[in-house]
């Protein structure tokens, strides 16, 4: 299986100058749009040129990436705020509950006002859907006064949920402790090799917990003196897994 178009494209934003045309004549492609979308969200500010056709994939099945684009690209993108704070009227139950965090969120990178997002948050975005958390775990202490709903998520059965609560909870917060307390079992069961996706989400967000608990130092260095691939994929992505998780864990360690 070859490398996704974001995963190609990501590392380029340097030739944006070249490679901008091409990509903007081909965002009206449905088969394609999102994928390069997803890779213009990498580049931030220098895939600005292609905020008119960003913000005409808004309401189209591309929606979410696109917001995520505008949303790196910035204050640059200050054009599509209208746009993205406008009602979707979609039909889709998965898309409906994505575009009420990404969208609000995605005004918020453009224009620099939270309100929309915070309005959002007190107005019943669930944050039981972990695909709304990181959004959530965005405001920082912005959300601190959503501290206790978040809480009442670090102890439910959906590892995804309770891992990206915890991270939200911490950025809201500051509580290290709450926040090491779900994410710490994950980083032991990689030691373990014991792999899946959400473990290596959840060593992400040990990495910016600074000092790293006792306990996340000993899987860490589980981790480096392993022999074996570390990785939930196959192909290329075998090794691009165990070198992020590896680097991870020699962070951990460098900031203990």
């Amino acid at each position: 299986m070859p490398p996704a178009l974001r995963t190609l494209l990501a590392p380029l934003s340097g030739h944006a100058g070249v490679l901008l045309p091409a990509i903007r004549a081909r965002l009206v492609e449905p088969d394609i749009a999102r994928g390069l979308a997803e890779a213009l969200a990498e580049w931030g500010a220098a895939a600005a040129p292609a905020v008119p056709e960003l913000i005409r994939l808004i309401g189209t099945d591309a929606t979410i990436e696109a917001a995520r684009a505008l949303a790196a690209i910035g204050p640059a993108a200050a054009d599509a705020a209208s746009v993205l704070d406008a009602p979707l009227g979609t039909q889709n139950p998965w898309v409906a509950r994505q575009t009420a965090a990404v969208l609000p969120w995605a005004v918020w990178k453009v224009t620099g006002d939270p309100a929309r997002l915070l309005a959002a948050l007190a107005e019943g975005l669930d944050p039981r859907s972990h695909h709304q958390l990181p959004y959530i775990a965005d405001l920082g202490p912005l959300a601190a006064a959503h501290a206790d709903r978040l809480r009442a998520l670090l102890d439910v059965r959906s590892h995804w949920t309770s891992v990206e609560a915890a991270h939200a909870y911490y950025q809201a917060t500051g509580d290290a402790e709450a926040a090491e307390r779900v994410l710490s079992p994950e980083a032991h069961e990689l030691a373990a090799g014991r792999y899946l996706p959400v473990r290596w989400a959840a060593m992400r967000y040990l990495a910016q917990i600074s000092p790293a608990a006792p306990d996340v130092q000993r899987a860490a260095r589980t981790i480096l003196s392993s022999d074996r691939r570390h990785h939930y994929g196959n192909g290329w992505c075998a090794f691009t897994e165990d070198r992020e998780l590896r680097d991870l864990a020699s962070r951990l360690l460098d900031e203990a």
